[in-house]
């Protein structure tokens, strides 16, 4: 397996690069893509265990919002989080994109996760609210330079999208990163977050 698709596919929440300020937004035409209306998917933010379980506790905060949470085999939200990455195989690399779509996948029977790859606003836009707007919150892929609360450190890491508020241009993330100058609750502009995923991957019903 060649290194480029391993950073393609995996989020570990390894800092590989710190910059002194955050990567300038790159500026988006609101002409390409539909501005949808205000949508949100109620959930609960939890913090991943280690450095490398982002994508596990993000699938967490995803099937919590799908009303699924208690179906995950565990006693508390730590053992329950311990189970998803058993089943998505995680390991200090981090996990696959594909393999956390299947495993959430096994806790819900229909409006089933896929997962895209963001070439253009248009899709995301599109990707992210009809997610959101079926019950199904969509976790990015992202690689975190564009995204102001991480102040230029470029981590591969899950995020999951809790809601899109269109009119406004924003989206609020729910981070679960065990750094707490990073981990909570955040709303970031549209570009910031399109860019984060820009040509990276989108996990999400559609």
């Amino acid at each position: 397996m060649s290194m480029v698709l391993v950073v393609a596919m995996l989020g570990t929440g390894f800092v590989f690069a710190d910059t002194e300020e955050s990567e300038p937004e790159q500026p988006i035409n609101i002409d390409e893509f539909q501005i949808h209306p205000y949508t949100s998917v109620s959930t609960v933010l939890v913090m991943q265990p280690n450095d490398y379980t982002c994508g596990p506790a993000s699938a967490y905060i995803a099937l919590y919002g799908c009303g699924v949470a208690g179906s995950i085999s565990g006693a508390n939200v730590q053992a329950k989080i311990d189970t998803l990455a058993t089943a998505m195989q995680t390991d200090s690399n981090g996990t696959f994109v594909y393999k956390i779509a299947n495993v959430m996948n096994n806790y819900i029977t229909n409006k089933l996760y896929t997962y895209t790859l963001c070439t253009g606003t248009a899709i995301f836009s599109d990707y992210v609210y009809s997610s959101l707007s079926n019950g199904r919150i969509p976790i990015l892929h992202a690689k975190t330079t564009s995204l102001p609360y991480f102040n230029g450190n470029t981590i591969y890491h899950y995020i999951a999208v809790q809601a899109y508020d269109g009119p406004n241009l924003t989206l609020t993330l729910y981070d679960c990163n065990n750094t707490s100058t990073y981990y909570g609750i955040h709303s970031v502009t549209f570009s910031a977050a399109y860019n984060s995923v820009a040509g990276r991957y989108l996990i999400n019903y559609h």
